[in-house]
C-alpha cells in the first residue's frame, strides 16, 4: 500500500506496480476538527470516530487522479 496524495501515486496504482492507496482530503479533515470543536465548545461532547480518507485500488485510482491534477 502507498500513501494517494499524489498523482505519482495514483498512476502506481493504476499501473499496478502498488496494489492500493489512501486519499484523504485536507478540507474534509479541517472541516471535521472544526465542526467538532464547535460541538464542544457548545457542550456536546464529540465522541466520534471519523474517517476522512479512503482506501482506492486500481479500478476508481483515476477519479483520484482526476482530482488531484485538476486546475
Amino acid at each position: 500500500m502507498g500513501w494517494g496524495n499524489s498523482q505519482d501515486t495514483t498512476q502506481g496504482v493504476m499501473d499496478g506496480y502498488i496494489n492500493a492507496a489512501m486519499w484523504q482530503d485536507p478540507q474534509a479533515t479541517s472541516y471535521v476538527g472544526l465542526s467538532m470543536a464547535a460541538m464542544a465548545a457548545a457542550g456536546v461532547p464529540p465522541g466520534f470516530n471519523v474517517y476522512v480518507g479512503t482506501l482506492y485500488e486500481k479500478d476508481n485510482a483515476k477519479l483520484y487522479h482526476d482530482i488531484m491534477g485538476a486546475k
